[in-house]
């Protein structure tokens, strides 16, 4: 059966915006907040029996898309113990008083990173010679790396031999998760100054494993050509999947099909991932070739939003007869998990709303798709429409 006009539009109504009046914002100025919690609920089944109106450009999705953002910069978020608030009381408080406080050594170091925010480099690094001498192990190393970033902060670098004894002694393993500790922290440019340090003094197998960290780490910030290098050179040491799959998508990214397909398939012999046949479903299609890009879209996560899209535009390049809707009965689109305590938005609370968010996203995504695979334009128009057809 081949899709209405209607179907194709997704009933012609997702072009609706969402308008919350402005008195309901101020409701919970004139409601008990046993009643306000109330109306809240009934706002929730309201959202849902009206989420065909809901549009991604709505005040609703802008409110719901902000909030979720500002959780996942802070991964705490959702979690119950002390607020971030409060330990940035407790830390600032260590901060003014200086070093010869009695306080846990990781306390003494984060308190100096939040002096070094405030432009006191002496004392920042007064408190991590403190925190240093008073921790031992793995998290004196640790601490050792806070105080090469309170180095770069205030100096714009220090000599090579303040490395050594972060990283000196500890086995490669130990090293590399330093390292990649930084990338949490966002010290990009440090982490580049470890890993030179790492590969002119490994060899073997371990520099193998440099050379992949470093790739990944190249990959992660968009160094495509860099972490290309890394990742060759990995290779010719040592053969390992996980660089063929990062080559993989390095390739991918730039449109080199055939070289992304050369080492996605040689990841997928050794470790089967839907994610993966995915990406080779995704450059066998861009090859013009369908028949091998469905027979790797079948392999592909079925629920997924983005291989339920390409999955429709290979039918519909194989037959453009087809009446690729029925993939739409398996997605399934990922949430923010649950909340743990509460915060209010815009006068909602959120941890109430952001369920009827969940159940409208997947109508969302459902419409974006169907607009994707039939346009607005009635459905006997549609062959000369689809997407990657030219050609075939």
């Amino acid at each position: 059966m081949i899709p209405s006009r209607n179907a194709a539009q997704g009933g012609g109504t997702l072009k609706r915006e969402l308008k919350i009046p402005f008195p309901v914002m101020r409701m919970h100025q004139y409601i008990p907040m046993g009643g306000f919690k109330t109306t809240c609920l009934l706002a929730v089944s309201f959202f849902a029996l009206f989420s065909v109106h809901c549009s991604t450009d709505s005040y609703f999705y802008r409110s719901m898309n902000r909030q979720a953002a500002l959780a996942a910069k802070d991964p705490g978020y959702f979690h119950s113990g002390e607020s971030s608030s409060e330990r940035d009381l407790r830390l600032m408080d260590i901060c003014l008083s200086g070093p010869g406080r009695s306080a846990p050594p990781y306390d003494l170091s984060d308190a100096a990173l939040m002096c070094l925010a405030e432009g006191d480099g002496p004392v920042a690094l007064a408190l991590l010679d403190q925190a240093i001498q008073e921790a031992s192990g793995l998290d004196r190393r640790r601490i050792g790396l806070n105080r090469l970033i309170a180095l770069q902060e205030l100096f714009g670098g220090f000599p090579e031999s303040e490395i050594g004894p972060v990283l000196t002694d500890l086995n490669h393993r130990q090293a590399l998760e330093l390292i990649d500790s930084l990338s949490n922290k966002g010290r990009d440019r440090l982490a580049d100054r470890l890993y030179a340090f790492m590969v002119t003094r490994s060899s073997g197998t371990i520099l193998a494993e440099v050379l992949l960290q470093k790739g990944e780490h190249d990959f992660g910030l968009g160094r495509n050509q860099e972490a290309l290098v890394a990742l060759e050179k990995s290779l010719e040491i040592r053969p390992n999947a996980e660089a063929h799959r990062l080559l993989g998508n390095i390739y991918d990214r730039a449109n080199e099909n055939e070289r992304a397909i050369e080492h996605l398939e040689e990841y997928y012999t050794s470790k089967p991932s839907a994610e993966v046949a995915f990406l080779l479903a995704r450059n066998y299609y861009r090859l013009k070739n369908a028949k091998s890009a469905l027979t790797w879209i079948q392999k592909a996560d079925a629920s997924d939003a983005e291989a339920i899209q390409l999955h429709g535009d290979i039918r519909l390049t194989l037959n453009s007869d087809d009446d690729p809707r029925a993939l739409l009965r398996a997605l399934k689109v990922r949430t923010q998990p649950a909340c743990a305590q509460e915060s209010f938005l815009d006068g909602m609370n959120y941890c109430i709303v952001g369920s009827a968010y969940a159940a409208l996203r997947p109508a969302e995504t459902r419409a974006a798709i169907m607009r994707h695979w039939f346009g607005d334009y009635p459905a006997e128009q549609r062959g000369s429409l689809l997407p990657y057809q030219e050609g075939y």
